[in-house]
């Protein structure tokens, strides 16, 4: 049983590096929620490994310390609270961390895209579904605010993809959010 889950392990942790480096090279990987449950397996194989290797004790075992530790080391942060917590739950948590679907029409996927624990607001990635379990990018955008996805819509009409949406800000000269519509040309 430890040789089968140890295989599945590595096995799973070589297809998501793959994955990982599909998506800088060629801007194509697997969709999001099969990711993001493959990096919960790797996790928890990860885990059990740990206790299967800790006796007699391999040097394999410092490897898999780290699905043990890190959710330790996260509850303590957490715990801690502050810049310095959250900057190591951060750093910890960066191999699970998945972009989630904020708006679906036909094909294509619009992502609110999660860069880490300073990370900037309003950055979303369009990618559009290929072949069943695969994504391709299409454009990343940035807005001033967050977009409010009951109020938008996008249409792919000619081959013209569009992201018409409704977004609020806060403008500090007046004092008050402000609520603005928009239309942005994502693909020609």
């Amino acid at each position: 049983m430890k040789k089968i889950a140890t295989k599945i392990h590595f096995y799973l942790l070589t297809f998501i590096i793959l994955n990982f480096v599909g998506k800088l090279i060629f801007e194509f990987g697997i969709i999001s929620i099969l990711e993001f449950s493959i990096k919960v397996l790797i996790y928890l194989t990860g885990f059990l490994l740990f206790f299967w290797n800790i006796k007699p004790f391999k040097i394999i075992s410092i490897y898999f310390s780290y699905f043990v530790l890190s959710p330790i080391i996260i509850i303590i942060t957490w715990l801690i609270d502050g810049l310095l917590g959250g900057l190591i739950a951060s750093i910890l948590l960066f191999p699970l961390q998945t972009d989630f679907v904020e708006y679906k029409k036909e094909q294509f996927n619009i992502y609110e895209k999660h860069q880490g624990f300073l990370d900037g607001c309003c950055t979303y990635l369009i990618k559009e579904r290929e072949l069943l379990l695969f994504e391709k990018n299409i454009k990343e955008i940035r807005i001033d605010g967050k977009i409010d996805f009951n109020k938008s819509s996008l249409s792919n009409e000619n081959g013209i993809l569009k992201l018409k949406y409704e977004c609020e800000g806060y403008d500090y000269e007046l004092e008050k959010t402000i609520k603005s519509d928009s239309t942005i040309v994502i693909r020609h």
